[in-house]
This record gives structure tokens, C-alpha cells and sequence, in this order.
């Protein structure tokens, strides 16, 4: 079932290591989505970066700059007496709190990718950085021991210690021969991942493709070819090859539309909500319903929006009626989307 509304409208790191100044400190590893690897000594689990001293002196790092945008490279200072031994590993909580106790700088990292920068106390002279693009959750990103250009992800983060074993490589990210949004005739779709030997699997209900069913079994089928889609589907998909670092869950938003609303258009936004064939009605119960969204805006020509055209925006979400003592005293009732 889909449900039409109309507003009113108020991978793989490329890094850049370079090391101009002669002080033996190395930005060893970092990650920049933490939400269960290793809590901050406050208990929470935030961003972090390791400094490691490849030296054979204690250094006093106080004065010294770090940062997450090379073109700001005094955003955050080391207190003074910041010590680290040599061959010592230094830890820095990126958590934009520095009420904190201990070393906590005056940023975040961007999962999406960005810069770090260790600078001297000039300002000026880069000690390291390193530049990375988008980051998975929970997995840090670091130097493979005994090479320092080689830069890999680690599935068990050693923050404060010597990094551990590597992922061999980080599989590719999957394309899609159709992108979410609204169809009016089947299709058969293609997934594909420059990755030699990677397997992928994929969902046409939702579930997560490698979640296990009550059998031990991946609840995704291995895809082996185009795949039909005839009627609105969330296609979920996931790439994993063995001693790699797997994709992130992907997920396309196929939604089909009768045939007597097809040409309908207005000069206000559209949202259609994918129910999938379930009744979103009131039962007192609060949790959210598998659904999917699609929001198409006016175009720029006419100036309206069509419920056949382009999508704007597309993906899953939570639909339930909203309130519980009197929703269901009411024919058209209250509804929260997720």
C-alpha cells in the first residue's frame, strides 16, 4: 500500500602522507564513527586519533597543533606537559569537549572523510596528515606495522597500542544499473563491485542481507544476475569477500504506482510512503512499520511536481499512527514517519 501526501514547503581512503619536519611523531590510526569500540574515559564512545612515537626520546608534545582541516592547522593545541615516551602511543578523544578530563580536542571527525594534521608549535610546519574519505562504523583506519605508507583498516581497533592485523583490502563499492525511485514497468536490476571474487548478497524485503535465520544462514540469496523487480521493493545488498573489509549495507528504493494516479501532478511537494502491502492502523502498539519514502519536489521548468518524475529523495523508513488514546476514535487519524 502507498500512501501519497502533499506538503505546504517553508571505501577505500586516498591518503596523504607526508612528513616535512623532523620530529619522529606518526598519526599511527584513527576512527571517525565510534559507537561501541572504546569508551572515552567519561564512558562515551567517541572519535579518536593515535599519535605514535617513532623516536628513541620522550618528547614533550605541549604547544603542538592538532587538526581536521589542514587549512586550519592551529584549531586545537596540546596542553603543556604533554608527554609521550618513545615507541609510546598517545591518544586524543576528537569529541568537541573539553570540560572533559584528559586529552580532548575541539573537534569531531567527519565519518564522510576529511584531513587530520599534526602541526609543530610554529603553526605552520606539518609534522603528519593524512587525508581519508568515508569510514565504517566501529572499524579504524591506520598504518599496517612495518610499513608506514601502507594504510589499511583494522576490524579490531588497538587504540594506545601497536596495530594488529589488517584487512587484506576494502571491497569495492556496488553500482546499480537502476537507482531508487518511482517506475511504472519491471525492470530487472544489476549489481555489480570492481572487486575480483567478491560475493554479493541481496534482500528483496528489507532484512539486512547477512543477518542470520534460524537456521545459521544469511537471510540474502548470492547474486549470480539480474535480478526482477515487477512491483515496490527494498532491495538491500552487501559485498563480502573473505579477509576483507565488506561494503556498507546499500539499500534501493523501487516504488511502483497504479495506473490511475500515474499522471498526477501538484504544485506542492509529494510524498509517497511504501507500506508494502501492510495496514498501518492503531493497536497501541509504538514501534514503526517497514516502509520506504520518495519526496518529489517541482521541478524548475513548471513548476510542479510529477508523481511519475525524478525523485528527489528516497529511502526506507518508519511509519505508525501517531497518539495513543484517541487515534482511534478518529477516521483519519495522526501519523509519524521515521
Amino acid at each position: 500500500m502507498a500512501l501519497v501526501f502533499f506538503l505546504h514547503c517553508c571505501v577505500r581512503a586516498n591518503v596523504v602522507a607526508q612528513n616535512p619536519s623532523d620530529m619522529p611523531l606518526l598519526i599511527n590510526e584513527f576512527m571517525a564513527s565510534n559507537k561501541a569500540s572504546e569508551a572515552d574515559p567519561q564512558g562515551q564512545y567517541d572519535d579518536w586519533i593515535e599519535i605514535y612515537n617513532d623516536g628513541v626520546d620522550a618528547l614533550d608534545m605541549g604547544g603542538m597543533y592538532l587538526t581536521d582541516d589542514l587549512s586550519m592547522p592551529d584549531k586545537w593545541r596540546f596542553p603543556p606537559a604533554t608527554l609521550i615516551e618513545p615507541g609510546a602511543y598517545l591518544l586524543i578523544w576528537a569529541d568537541n569537549d573539553l570540560t572533559d578530563t584528559g586529552l580532548h580536542a575541539n573537534f569531531k571527525l567527519d565519518s564522510n572523510g576529511e584531513g587530520i594534521g599534526l602541526f609543530e608549535r610554529d603553526g605552520a610546519t606539518l609534522i603528519d596528515s593524512v587525508s581519508f574519505s568515508a569510514q565504517t562504523t566501529d572499524i579504524s583506519y591506520g598504518r599496517n606495522p612495518g610499513s608506514v605508507d601502507d594504510w589499511r583498516f583494522f576490524s579490531t581497533p588497538t587504540p594506545g597500542n601497536e596495530n594488529g592485523d589488517a584487512y587484506l583490502g576494502a571491497v569495492e563499492a556496488l553500482t546499480f544499473s537502476h537507482e531508487s525511485g518511482i517506475h511504472t514497468q519491471s525492470f530487472s536490476v544489476t549489481i555489480a563491485t570492481d572487486t575480483v571474487d567478491a560475493t554479493i548478497y541481496y534482500t528483496l524485503n528489507g532484512d539486512e542481507p547477512l543477518e542470520l535465520n534460524l537456521r545459521g544462514f544469511p537471510k540474502g540469496k548470492v547474486y549470480t544476475g539480474p535480478v526482477l523487480i515487477d512491483k515496490s521493493t527494498c532491495l538491500r545488498t552487501q559485498a563480502i569477500k573473505p579477509g576483507w573489509k565488506s561494503t556498507g549495507l546499500e539499500a534501493r528504493i523501487y516504488t511502483f504506482l497504479a495506473p490511475n494516479v500515474q499522471d498526477f501532478s501538484s504544485n506542492l511537494p509529494i510524498i509517497i510512503v511504501e507500506t508494502y502491502g501492510q495496514t498501518v492502523q492503531y493497536s497501541g502498539n509504538p514501534e514503526y512499520e517497514s516502509s520506504s519514502v520518495v519526496v518529489l519536489e517541482p521541478d524548475d521548468n513548471s513548476g510542479r511536481a510529477f508523481m511519475n518524475g525524478p525523485s528527489d529523495f528516497a529511502s526506507r523508513g518508519g511509519f505508525r499512527v501517531r497518539g495513543r488514546s484517541s487515534s482511534f476514535l478518529w477516521p483519519k487519524m495522526q501519523y509519524a514517519l521515521e
